[in-house]
C-alpha cells in the first residue's frame, strides 16, 4: 500500500555505484554525487551504506504524484484517505508507465508491482 496504508518499505538493486552518478533525478534534478555535494545534504551520522535508494523511493513518490494529479483537481482532505482515489492511485503506479526518473534510472513498475524501470541483469 501507499500512504498511511504501507506497512512495509522494500529497497533493493543491482545497480552499481558508478551509476548512481550518472542518473539524473527528475524531482531533485541532480545526480546523487550531485546532491552529497550540495550545502543542504546533511548525511546521517554513523551511516556505512549510501542512501541513494531511500531518496529514490521518496522522490518517485512524488514524481507520481505530480504525474497523477497533473490533470486531476487535487483534494488534501481526500487524497488517499479516500478508498477510491487510493485505489486509482494505487493502479496508476502499477500500469507500467514511466512514473519519474531517480537515481536509479527511469521508475515504472509492472501490474503485479514488479519493478520494471530497468532491464534485470543477465550475469551475476
Amino acid at each position: 500500500g501507499v500512504g498511511a496504508m504501507c506497512e512495509h518499505v522494500i529497497g533493493a538493486s543491482q545497480i552499481s555505484a558508478d551509476e548512481i552518478n550518472v542518473y539524473r533525478d527528475g524531482l531533485l534534478q541532480m545526480t546523487y554525487a550531485e546532491l552529497k555535494a550540495h550545502p543542504d545534504f546533511a548525511p546521517i551520522p554513523n551511516m556505512e551504506t549510501e542512501l541513494w535508494d531511500q531518496a529514490s523511493s521518496i522522490t518517485v513518490f512524488v514524481q507520481a504524484l505530480q504525474n497523477y494529479y497533473r490533470f486531476r483537481p487535487f483534494d488534501p482532505d481526500s487524497f488517499l484517505g479516500d478508498p477510491i482515489v487510493y485505489e486509482k492511485f494505487r493502479s496508476y503506479i502499477r500500469e507500467g508507465a514511466l512514473i519519474g526518473n531517480t537515481f536509479a534510472g527511469p521508475t515504472r513498475f509492472t501490474p503485479a508491482g514488479a519493478n520494471g524501470g530497468r532491464s534485470p541483469s543477465t550475469m551475476q
